[in-house]
């Protein structure tokens, strides 16, 4: 082969590879950037949701307090009743005579 032929093909490799380095160049910034966007949307998303999920947990657990107390104080009324009333006399000590 001649100089000039080994040239022209030298040329032409080191085109086709900086034209594949250019073309490898703009697909990694394309897909950095759909992949970087992606994540962020469902980042803020999943964040969304789990704030919404704290929030329902605490209503809830709030909710089950509150449920919880009524049920005590009603245990301790009927506790009251039952230690009060054992015998005939206790009841009408209880019912002011009645």
């Amino acid at each position: 082969m001649n100089p000039d032929g080994i040239r022209s093909w030298l040329m032409l490799i080191a085109t086709g590879i900086g034209l594949l380095g250019s073309i490898y160049a703009i697909f990694r910034k394309t897909l950095n950037k759909f992949f970087t966007d992606n994540f962020k949307e469902s980042t803020e998303s999943l964040n969304e949701t789990v704030h919404l999920l704290n929030e329902s947990v605490k209503k809830q657990s709030e909710m089950l307090d509150h449920d919880f107390k009524k049920i005590q104080e009603i245990d301790e009324k009927e506790s009251d009743h039952e230690k009060r009333i054992h015998t005939l006399e206790d009841w009408k000590e209880f019912t002011n005579g009645k």
